[in-house]
């Protein structure tokens, strides 16, 4: 069977041809990264399917973290616990609403100090 043979290559060829396997079998498994996202207005309604005219599953609120399972064209399919429903992708962001993106505003007057002996 792998009388011939010249080295380890072909050695694994002819198994993998012996054995029926194919090249989807042997690699390895995808991992696929996973997409979180805060909602930013302050209430967003969360459907049962991605149109306006779909039933209400639910009402998220403001910094709430869902988990995005797919996108289609301008909504998202999200997953809370068990639960999925889909939203609109503007109400989205991969940022916490909540986050400061910039340092506290100063105050413009200056304080005068006196040093301290």
């Amino acid at each position: 069977m792998l009388e011939g043979v010249r080295n380890l290559g072909e050695v694994i060829v002819r198994l993998i041809a012996i054995l029926g396997l194919t090249a989807g079998a042997l690699a390895p498994a995808v991992a696929t990264a996973v997409e979180y996202a805060y909602v930013v207005p302050s209430a967003v309604t969360c459907r049962e399917e991605g149109y306006q005219s779909s039933a209400v599953v639910e009402h998220l609120k403001r910094g709430m973290m869902v988990t995005v399972v797919e996108k289609v064209d301008e909504w998202a399919n999200i997953e809370r616990g068990e639960q999925t429903c889909w939203v609109e992708r503007r109400d989205l962001s991969p940022r916490c609403p909540f986050a400061s993106s910039s340092p506290p505003a100063r105050s413009s007057s200056v304080a005068a100090t006196t040093p301290v002996r």
